[in-house]
């Protein structure tokens, strides 16, 4: 059985476009004088080359696979996601495209393996984050209903962390693409967190960019190879 490093390298053409298309983003999104539609566009390239991979494993292999194609559906909406995030009055937006990705990723993990004990470990970290956010929140004197929205979108991405860790928290023995799209969805909520908290909580976290961004690219890359490779194993 190959190990979670041996499947993440596995796939040397896309992981050098994906590096370097994300390392264009990371590096340039806090230059000032760049358009705000050639920063959507090198923010989703990485998206992009995710979506391109998925789709070049041929029409048969996807059609066979339905999880592949909730795959992409969550891309596309995570791409969406990005574009409106650019521009700053767009964040409600983005966060409801974001949300619907979790949905897609969440019915794609699937509920084979239920895993209450993984699960309630997951739903006590998605509590203190969510506690910690609305707290910042409320003294911020935000309306009512932002708050809610923010418990909401929590409890979305908080199943998702669930659903893709479902067989590798206690579960005996872990498959290498399972780990790595726990992996992936754990790095999904350390983004998510790191921007909330520079947003609501704490202003100007150093290297927020940095973290928020190569988290966020890691996951999908990660939530991407472990859901081909594991459809792969199963042929």
């Amino acid at each position: 059985m190959r190990s979670p490093i041996t499947l993440v390298i596995s796939e040397p053409k896309l992981l050098a476009v994906f590096n370097v298309t994300a390392s264009i983003y990371i590096a340039t999104s806090s230059l000032h004088q760049i358009p705000l539609w050639l920063t959507a566009v090198t923010k989703i390239l990485p998206i992009l080359c995710l979506g391109f991979f998925v789709l070049a494993q041929g029409k048969k292999f996807l059609l066979s696979h339905h999880s592949l194609l909730k795959l992409l559906a969550g891309l596309v909406f995570s791409g969406l996601g990005d574009v409106l995030l650019v521009p700053s009055n767009y964040f409600i937006a983005g966060g409801v495209m974001f949300a619907i990705a979790h949905c897609f990723y969440i019915w794609m993990f699937g509920f084979k393996s239920v895993n209450l004990r993984g699960g309630s470990v997951v739903a006590s970290a998605t509590l203190i984050g969510a506690t910690l956010l609305g707290t910042c929140m409320w003294r911020k004197d935000m309306a009512t209903w932002q708050i809610l929205a923010l418990f909401c979108y929590c409890a979305v991405i908080g199943s998702m962390v669930w659903r893709a860790n479902a067989e590798v928290l206690f579960h005996t023995p872990k498959p290498p693409a399972k780990v790595i799209g726990g992996l992936g969805a754990v790095c999904f909520a350390i983004s998510d967190l790191t921007l909330a908290l520079n947003l609501l909580c704490f202003p100007n976290i150093p290297y927020r960019t940095l973290i928020v961004m190569s988290t966020y690219y890691t996951a999908q890359l990660f939530i991407t190879l472990s859901v081909v490779n594991d459809k792969k194993r199963h042929d």
